[in-house]
């Protein structure tokens, strides 16, 4: 609660690591740009989430196999 006893959200993260997962995310998607700027907004909609749960994926299976 504020001052006047009205409340208020924080934030539950770390916007530094936020803002370098979003750059890490742009870099990556630089690649698919030619791809992505012919797309209607439903399709990139659909490919964004489906390339994002793949590198998920990714990532979390490399991560497991360090442990």
């Amino acid at each position: 609660h504020d001052k006047n006893v009205w409340p208020y959200l924080q934030r539950a993260f770390n916007t530094q690591i936020c803002i370098c997962a979003c750059e890490q995310l742009n870099s990556w998607l630089r690649e698919f740009e030619s791809i992505l700027k012919c797309m209607k907004i439903g399709n990139f909609d659909w490919f964004l989430h489906t390339m994002l749960f793949y590198h998920t994926q990714h990532v979390i299976q490399k991560q497991s196999q360090k442990e």
